[in-house]
C-alpha cells in the first residue's frame, strides 16, 4: 500500500513540474534568447555552441575556426528555463531527467538557411552542460 501512494505521489509531483518547466521554457524572453544565440553562432559560422554552467553563472561559448570562443555570461537563475527549451527544440529527449547524457536533433531555418542541429546534453555538478553541433 505505501509503495503504491509512493509511485503515485512521484508520478503527479513529476508531471507538475514537466507542466512548470515547459511554461517557463515556452516564455517569449527563453525562446528569444536560445533563437538568438543560435542565429549569432550561424551568422559568425560557429560549429558548436556550448552552454556550460559554472558555480556563479552560465557561460555561453562558440566554436570559431576550431577555438572557443565566450560571447555571454548568463545567471544561474535562468539555467532550468535554458535547459528545458533547449531539450523542447531536441525533440524526443525527457525535460525531466537530468541524471543521464541525452541527444536531440533539429532542423530549422536561420536567415534562410537550413541549419541541422544535434543537441547533447551531460550532467555536470552545477546542473548539465549543453552543446548544439
Amino acid at each position: 500500500m505505501l509503495k503504491e501512494f509512493k509511485d503515485s505521489y512521484e508520478i503527479d509531483y513529476e508531471e507538475e513540474l514537466e507542466e512548470e518547466l515547459l511554461e517557463v521554457a515556452s516564455a517569449p524572453p527563453i525562446v528569444k534568447l536560445i533563437n538568438s544565440i543560435i542565429e549569432q553562432a550561424v551568422d559568425l559560422r560557429a560549429s558548436d555552441i556550448h552552454i556550460e554552467p559554472y558555480a556563479e553563472d552560465i557561460r555561453v561559448r562558440l566554436r570559431i575556426d576550431g577555438d572557443l570562443h565566450e560571447i555571454m555570461k548568463l545567471s544561474n537563475v535562468s539555467l532550468s528555463a535554458i535547459v528545458t527549451r533547449i531539450k523542447i527544440m531536441g525533440g524526443k529527449m525527457n525535460i525531466a531527467e537530468k541524471r543521464i547524457p541525452q541527444d536531440g536533433r533539429v532542423e530549422t531555418k536561420i536567415n534562410g538557411r537550413e541549419i541541422d542541429i544535434r543537441i547533447s546534453t551531460i550532467p555536470t555538478v552545477y546542473g548539465g552542460e549543453k552543446k548544439l553541433y
